[in-house]
């Protein structure tokens, strides 16, 4: 299990800010590797599950996502199966001025992948994804500095 957290500050409040990263197609815009989401759909309790496509050094990597815990505007687990089995977490805090994103992966790859990469690399690949994925919500969501 490859384990992987990084928080920033941003200047909109918590609803806003679980808004935007309770939606599926945003994480296309936060997750480098991650290249496309299909065939969403919505449930009565604003749970979304869905379809992944995900790319890691050259290997393409395809499965499904769910919410599976939706605790706006506190929380957001996001469940990964398939070829990427885990979990994305966004825990969402009151900060003066605005909220404090605290994302958290926590990702098994296939064989497929690991006989090509090194361990240290594929650790490495998932902490720049995170990494991005702040820098990208900092952008989007006008943090204060």
């Amino acid at each position: 299990m490859f384990h992987s957290e990084a928080e920033l500050t941003v200047s909109v409040p918590p609803r806003t800010a679980f808004s935007f990263v309770a939606d599926p197609y945003n994480l296309v815009k936060l997750i480098p590797g991650l290249l496309r989401v299909t065939e969403v759909t919505e449930r009565s309790d604003g749970t979304r599950r869905g379809r992944y496509e995900y790319e890691l050094a050259g290997i393409s990597l395809t499965g499904a996502f769910e919410d599976t815990h939706h605790e706006e505007p506190a929380l957001l687990v996001r469940s990964l199966t398939g070829a990427v089995e885990g979990t994305w977490r966004y825990r969402f805090e009151d900060a003066p001025g605005g909220t404090t994103i605290t994302h958290v992966a926590e990702l098994e790859f296939p064989e497929t992948v690991l006989d090509r990469l090194p361990e240290l690399a594929v650790q490495a690949y998932v902490d720049g994804e995170i990494q991005t994925a702040i820098a990208t919500l900092r952008a989007f969501l006008n943090v204060e500095q």
